[in-house]
């Protein structure tokens, strides 16, 4: 997967020759125009050590015409080749595009249907309706794991069993971890094991610097012991990426967290990109992943003031539950 920008897969050297010759189009047009323009002075001027008396190419006329030939040959079908990559690649971005504005809204919509249905049910009502009535940031979460999993699948073509999807949470600093919500998620590996072994991808993130970690290839996270395999990694022999970012809430030092957070992303059988592919690793950290990313860190806002702040107040908000 690629951006809007020119790019070929393979060697790297190519991709800088076409980038070269798109910037330069005045020595593309040269090079596209010069086996045409050798064989037109070989023809018709037919100059001396290159043409013989009877009109066929000297030993120094082969040697000078095939290179020249095959120069012109290469280019265009590299150029052609280029050409199309360039417009499959807008294509992708554009279905990327198009699927994950389709599911961001599809999140949206679910919580607006919602909030319309109560609107509905308790527009009469006269009596104050208590906040955590109305806001179910449980169900919303999941929703949003949903769609992760539909636009990770339709992007990259992976079964949507292939896909799991998780958020690990605890609201305080003595609480422990525990899955707030999840999908396809083994329960081979415990909560424990995946916050406390050094081997695992979540403690890796919560022992860095870094917003987030993400692994292309899980066997390259293996070999670096930064991925605790689950069950049915062996059954795809370890095939696949992982992706975690820490959705915590910082306090006003931005120093410790309000609330702990983190979102876990793995895939079975088929990477998410290419290890080597950078571009991809940034459009799928800074882009994909993200946009659905703000709106998690909503609904864990709106779960610890329902289930943290207004726990703590009984004045503040009417009773419910």
């Amino acid at each position: 997967m690629k951006g809007a920008s020119v790019e070929i897969h393979g060697d790297s050297f190519l991709r800088k020759l076409y980038d070269f010759f798109n910037k330069h189009w005045l020595v593309s047009a040269l090079i596209a125009s010069m086996s045409g323009a050798w064989f037109s002075i070989v023809k018709f001027i037919k100059p001396p050590f290159i043409v013989d008396a009877a009109d066929n190419l000297t030993l120094l006329g082969h040697w000078v015409t095939w290179p020249v030939f095959g120069v012109s040959v290469f280019f265009i079908v590299m150029k052609s080749y280029g050409d199309r990559r360039n417009e499959l690649l807008k294509t992708s971005g554009y279905v990327v595009s198009s699927t994950l504005l389709q599911c961001v809204n599809s999140v949206t919509k679910y919580k607006l249907d919602r909030f319309y249905e109560f609107i509905r049910q308790n527009y009469s009502n006269q009596e104050a309706l208590p906040f955590k009535e109305i806001t179910q940031p449980k169900k919303q979460i999941r929703s949003i794991l949903e769609y992760i999993q539909v636009a990770l699948s339709e992007i990259f073509g992976i079964d949507r069993d292939d896909i799991t999807l998780c958020v690990l949470y605890k609201d305080s600093e003595n609480a422990d971890w525990a899955f707030l919500e999840r999908i396809n998620v083994s329960s081979s590996l415990g909560v424990r094991e995946l916050t406390t072994n050094r081997r695992s991808t979540f403690y890796r993130l919560m022992h860095s610097e870094g917003g987030s970690v993400f692994y292309p290839s899980k066997v390259d996270a293996i070999n670096r012991s930064e991925y605790l395999p689950s069950p049915k990694d062996s059954v795809y022999n370890n095939i696949g990426s992982v992706f975690v970012c820490d959705i915590s809430m910082k306090n006003d030092s931005g120093k410790d967290d309000v609330f702990s957070a983190v979102l876990c992303v793995s895939t079975f059988g088929k990477q998410l990109c290419d290890e080597k592919d950078d571009d991809a690793i940034t459009k799928i950290k800074t882009k994909i992943i993200p946009v659905f990313e703000s709106r998690i860190r909503l609904e864990m806002a709106l779960l610890f003031i329902k289930e943290g702040l207004l726990s703590r107040c009984t004045e503040c908000f009417p009773k419910s539950e």
